[in-house]
């Protein structure tokens, strides 16, 4: 996303279309960019992200959804939302 960002920056490119987590990310590492956001999709088209896994392996899906769980219960997943991102990206909205 940075080299994107640059190429607008240089008027190479006229824009960039990322998604929520690398704008954050890239807030995060670049809180004084300037960055002027103009669109952001509608929160009924927001998607999260996901995982890939091998088809047909449960167990491997129930251990990252009991994990998933724990962490969420504990606050752990929105600590380290905040902490990498600078906001809680664990929480649907």
């Amino acid at each position: 996303m940075a080299q994107a960002i640059q190429l607008v920056k240089q008027d190479r490119a006229d824009f960039t279309m990322n998604d929520n987590l690398a704008v954050l990310d890239y807030l995060k590492k670049f809180p004084d960019s300037d960055l002027e956001i103009k669109l952001t999709a509608p929160a009924s088209e927001l998607r999260g992200s996901g995982l890939v896994l091998i088809k047909g392996d449960d167990e491997v899906v129930a251990k990252l959804d009991e994990a998933m769980a724990e962490l969420a219960a504990e606050g752990t997943l929105t600590k380290l939302s905040e902490q990498f991102f600078g906001a809680d990206i664990s929480q649907q909205k």
